[in-house]
């Protein structure tokens, strides 16, 4: 029996639910890779940007190592 975790006005999530989003693998961990490999020519156009790519695919890329 699966009972309820969390329950928001439009929303109601089991656990299994929860982990199945918290996840990522194999493919967020390569297309981390891609954002990282790809940052400094983003960062030639738009400093702001390179750096917020390279910061979020960073954090997913450890999260997902």
């Amino acid at each position: 029996m699966e009972t309820m975790v969390k329950s928001d006005s439009f929303v109601s999530l089991t656990e299994n639910e929860i982990i199945q989003l918290d996840g990522g693998g194999k493919v967020t961990l390569f297309l981390s890779m891609i954002g990282i490999a790809a940052s400094p020519a983003v960062a030639c156009v738009c400093p702001a940007g390179g750096a917020a790519l390279f910061l979020s695919s960073g954090g997913a890329f450890l999260k997902n190592m």
